[in-house]
């Protein structure tokens, strides 16, 4: 493992250690030998190793459940930013279109948790609307990076995406720390805003963004996952928004 990673560790016994080798994607929290000494943040990222200090992979948090770590990556080069998940939700699809009829697209399971290396997130494709489940902590923080990136690289396949709907009903949710919810959200309402208020002066630029985001939490969104979503697509597009203004 690379000395200049900075993630927590946690250091498992030999038991985990067999099981995440042959490919097991959790680390329970009755088989941690060492703790990181300092707590980190519910869904953050962590690293797992073994006794010796091997390197076994990285995964997200949970404090609140027995299963401490959900793991994402097995490589200590990979880099968790939105290439990364992009890539993640591109390699989904691409999945799917090998294994599915053309006409079954539209009806499909697009992320299927672990299975497609997205722990705890569940997302089916009803026609134009894509329906999530989150049910882990890790997921819950990402998804103001994933929900845009999900309608992004579906429709860039041609597909047509009109939203989602949040499914977060679910009891085990609260083992996770997380409140039960159901909701629609666009998932292009970020860039939405960002095409209402380019190429205009400074002033109309905060106008018009205040009045959309108003509306926006007006017709039932939270501030907070507009305003996150807003913040990770201005990231992502490298500051232009500033530069517009």
């Amino acid at each position: 493992m690379k000395s200049e990673r900075s993630y927590p560790i946690y250091k498992v016994n030999k038991k985990a250690e067999a099981s995440l080798v042959g490919g097991h994607p959790w680390v329970y929290e009755n088989d941690i030998l060492a703790f990181p000494e300092s707590e980190p943040e519910n869904g953050t990222l962590a690293d797992v190793v073994s006794t010796k200090g091997a390197y076994l992979g990285t995964g997200f948090v949970s404090l609140k459940s027995k299963i401490r770590v959900r793991l994402i990556s097995r490589n200590a080069n990979d880099t968790f930013d939105a290439s990364f998940w992009r890539r993640r939700v591109e390699y989904a699809w691409a999945y799917r279109k090998t294994v599915l009829e053309p006409d079954d697209l539209s009806a499909c399971r697009v992320i299927f948790g672990e299975a497609d290396q997205f722990p705890g997130l569940t997302v089916d494709r009803f026609h134009n609307i894509l329906v999530t489940q989150t049910l882990s902590a890790g997921m819950e923080k990402l998804k103001p990076v994933l929900f845009p990136l999900l309608a992004e690289v579906l429709r860039a396949d041609g597909q047509t995406i009109d939203g989602i709907y949040e499914r977060n009903d679910e009891a085990l949710r609260a083992k996770e720390g997380l409140e039960q919810i159901s909701m629609v959200i666009p998932p292009l309402v970020v860039k939405g805003l960002w095409d209402a208020i380019k190429s205009t002066t400074k002033a109309t630029n905060i106008a018009r963004l205040a009045a959309a985001v108003e509306k926006i939490v007006l017709d039932g969104y939270p501030l907070s996952i507009v305003l996150s979503m807003l913040s990770e697509y201005v990231i992502r597009c490298g500051g232009m928004l500033g530069a517009a203004m």
